[in-house]
């Protein structure tokens, strides 16, 4: 392993915070050290520890520097704001260290050299399943839900500003590739409407497919997550209606008008439907809205297959007890690139013999997700999971 000293710096900036976190590995006497450093961008004097007490090893330092970073990168942000630290710079070389009482001037300067601008990560609102008719038909006849068509496309969110370059996020809150079509659009509207910022959430539909929009966070500078949801679809509706490469889906109010709605999703085949509590403000996780789907879809991981039989297909398998196993195998599509341990989406009508999906169809690569889904979390025929339950 190379020794030589490393330096990151993190940012969070959002409604609620604008601070930096910082990192060095440094020498100390014979062995290395991990210095930190956080707090408040706009404070004059930044919180600061040292570990371990007294220098170690390059290896055992590496590893707690590492272990600071990923904490800070990959864990949502501890005072529920659900937000990320965005890595902004990591160096190699001697450590650039500003003196622990540094001045108010000095916080300045640097807080000005390192500005992030924006969101540096984002915690998207899920919706939580629900099962059987009964649960389907109580949100339906419920006047403080509205319903509106479920899609499945990749989740993302899209930022924008005036004088900033658009940041796209997946559902993990990583920055990914924006999708510049879908953004030269949104960003052309914004400008139509003199608002210099917007955050959408939304759904990318695959092979180049139109971005549904389903949430509005933010909108010429203002936060809107503390909005209702009716408040907030009604800017969508307004801003964005009849704009290139944007879908947006309708938001039907009433049981009547809702149990048609329904009706009308499921004789088409459409995936499901989705109820929305109109009074919700936006939050992270999965709080006051809901999905029932007509189809079951789930996260598979492509694994090798048991023989080669010229086929164009794909072998799928979900997590079982921590283990991969197969449920089946599934038809190739040419705007689908999956190869042997790509993560795809698959629909299909249920589990059936053989631990093996029925109708299985390949929708689409999931590259917002970290791993397959479990077990589980499918939906097994009743009379597969009686007789599994003996």
């Amino acid at each position: 392993m190379l020794e030589q000293p490393l330096s990151a710096s993190l940012i969070l900036t959002n409604a609620k915070h604008d601070k930096v976190f910082r990192a060095w590995l440094m020498p100390q006497g014979t062995g290395w050290v991990v210095r930190t450093e956080w707090g408040a961008r706009s404070a004059g004097k930044l919180s600061s520890q040292v570990k371990p007490d007294s220098p170690t090893t390059y290896e055992a330092a590496k590893k707690i520097y590492d272990k600071k970073i990923r904490e800070k990168t990959e864990l949502p942000c501890s005072c529920g704001c659900g937000d990320r630290y965005l890595q902004t710079r990591v160096e190699a070389g001697e450590p650039k260290l500003q003196p622990i009482d540094c001045t108010a001037a000095q916080a300045e300067q640097e807080q000005k050299a390192e500005a992030v601008a924006g969101p540096t990560s984002w915690a998207p609102q899920l919706l939580e399943p629900i099962e059987g008719e009964r649960g389907k038909l109580l949100l339906v006849g419920d006047d403080r839900y509205g319903a509106q068509e479920k899609y499945d496309g990749v989740c993302i969110s899209l930022w924008w500003a005036e004088e900033q370059r658009a940041r796209c996020f997946n559902k993990l809150g990583q920055l990914r590739d924006v999708p510049t079509y879908v953004a030269d659009s949104l960003i052309a509207r914004a400008r139509e409407a003199e608002a210099k910022s917007f955050w959408v959430h939304g759904e990318l539909l695959p092979n180049g497919g139109p971005l549904v929009v389903h949430d509005l966070m933010e909108w010429n500078g203002d936060d809107q997550r503390g909005e209702t949801y009716r408040a907030r679809f009604g800017l969508v509706a307004t801003f964005l209606g009849n704009c290139l490469h944007i879908a947006i889906p309708e938001l039907i109010t009433g049981t009547h008008a809702k149990s048609a709605f329904v009706a009308a999703l499921a004789a088409k085949r459409a995936e499901g439907v989705v109820f929305k509590r109109l009074n919700a403000p936006y939050l992270p996780g999965r709080t006051q809205h809901f999905k029932f789907k007509f189809w079951q879809s789930a996260t598979c991981k492509v694994t090798p297959k048991r023989k080669i039989d010229g086929k164009n297909s794909h072998a799928i398998s979900v997590l079982r007890k921590g283990k991969l196993v197969e449920v089946g195998t599934v038809t190739g599509k040419s705007s689908v690139p999956a190869q042997v341990g790509s993560l795809v989406e698959v629909k299909y009508l249920y589990v059936g013999h053989g631990d093996r999906f029925v109708q299985p169809e390949l929708l689409g690569l999931r590259d917002d997700q970290a791993r397959p889904d479990d077990w589980s979390t499918l939906k097994l025929k009743d009379t597969h999971r009686e007789a599994r339950s003996c």
